[in-house]
């Protein structure tokens, strides 16, 4: 399944960061092996399509981060 989230933190140095649901709860880690548009660094507050995975470790985290759809359905009109 396919979340919306807001870019909580980002440290382009060890490529990890922290991203917050849209419609609340934990913010979930992510790496940067796992963003799909390898050209830009996420920057807070950036939205950005997300699915959740399990960590080896048996956490959970986001995983294929894409930015989100300029006209997604929380901004219909944006792009325009």
């Amino acid at each position: 399944m396919t979340d919306i989230g807001k870019i909580h933190s980002y440290d382009c140095d060890k490529g990890i960061g922290m991203i917050s649901p849209v419609k609340g709860g934990e913010a979930l880690p992510f790496v940067k092996a796992e963003l799909r548009d390898q050209l830009h660094d996420p920057k807070a507050e950036d939205r950005y399509s997300y699915e959740t995975g399990t960590a080896e470790n048996g956490d959970i985290r986001a995983v294929k981060l894409w930015r989100a759809n300029d006209r997604s359905p929380q901004n219909p009109h944006r792009g325009h």
